[in-house]
């Protein structure tokens, strides 16, 4: 990955700079490219809830959504995005009480 494509991806507004490591590892995991997975995660987090796209609000004021067709989860704070990725089957059974 180039160096400016990386600094790009760690400047959005919209991503909580704190993680960043993170986001580049969960990229890559996805199969994404950085604006694959930023797209990815924004599309989601704009997502009303209902069907398969579970909300809820966490203790520390983040929000969680969860697609549980394709077990994709994002958390998030205002228009920040905390962390993206597909859950495995442990941390799925978690978000879908409300406990991940």
């Amino acid at each position: 990955m180039k160096a400016l494509d990386i600094a790009l991806f760690l400047m959005d507004a919209k991503f909580s700079w704190q993680n960043a490591g993170k986001h580049l590892k969960h990229a890559k995991q996805l199969g994404m490219s950085n604006k694959e997975y930023k797209n990815e995660a924004q599309k989601l987090s704009e997502k009303p809830a209902g069907g398969n796209i579970i909300y809820y609000k966490r203790k520390d004021g983040r929000e969680v959504k969860l697609n549980t067709s394709t077990k994709e989860y994002v958390v998030y704070k205002g228009d920040s995005i905390i962390t993206y990725y597909k859950l495995n089957e442990s941390q799925y059974k978690r978000a879908t009480k409300g406990e991940y």
